[in-house]
């Protein structure tokens, strides 16, 4: 039987196979990192599972996470994704990913990509995380106070640092999981 990290024994078989096929392998591409941060800003105070759950209904009611599209939302549409009994009814929440699709748009057009943005602040390698588990790192903290001046919301440093995990820009995963072995041999 394959030893994961303890969050993910904990969940359900979805949460099991995130873990094991998404969770913590590179996304590098600005429509994939968009995906995840605007998940990961519905994911505030929630637990993981529950946006995993939404995730499909997130990307058909959301235009496939097109920042394009989403920057142009209007309060029909806001009021339309607060009906949608399949999303996270959060109009906070909704409202901050149309902001934070309007900053994410002006921090390509000002760094080239998202992507450069954050290698602004991360290293080149993936950082292995020693103090399992953890809420926060200099990186998030550094990343989401640039995130807010950039003026986008619900992107605390814990959200970041599960998001900078997420996407394997930090190895977070425990020393006994089976996951932090590939890592290792990934570098």
């Amino acid at each position: 039987m394959k030893q994961r990290c303890r969050w993910a024994e904990c969940g359900s078989l979805q949460l099991k196979a995130y873990h094991d096929e998404e969770w913590g392998k590179p996304i590098r591409g600005d429509r994939e990192l968009f995906e995840l941060l605007i998940l990961e800003s519905f994911h505030t105070g929630l637990s993981w599972q529950i946006v995993l759950h939404k995730r499909e209904a997130f990307r058909s009611a959301m235009d496939h996470f097109d920042p394009n599209l989403i920057a142009n939302y209007d309060a029909a549409k806001v009021d339309s994704l607060m009906q949608n009994p399949q999303l996270i009814r959060h109009r906070g929440k909704i409202q901050a990913a149309i902001v934070n699709a309007r900053s994410f748009l002006a921090i390509q057009q000002e760094y080239g990509s998202f992507l450069a943005f954050i290698q602004t602040v991360m290293p080149q390698e993936v950082v292995k995380l020693q103090d399992i588990p953890r809420a926060t790192t200099v990186w998030s903290d550094d990343l989401a106070r640039k995130l807010k001046q950039k003026g986008m919301r619900f992107l605390g440093s814990v959200t970041v640092e599960a998001f900078l995990e997420a996407a394997g820009f930090l190895d977070g995963h425990e020393p006994a999981c089976f996951c932090a072995a590939q890592v290792q041999s990934q570098r």
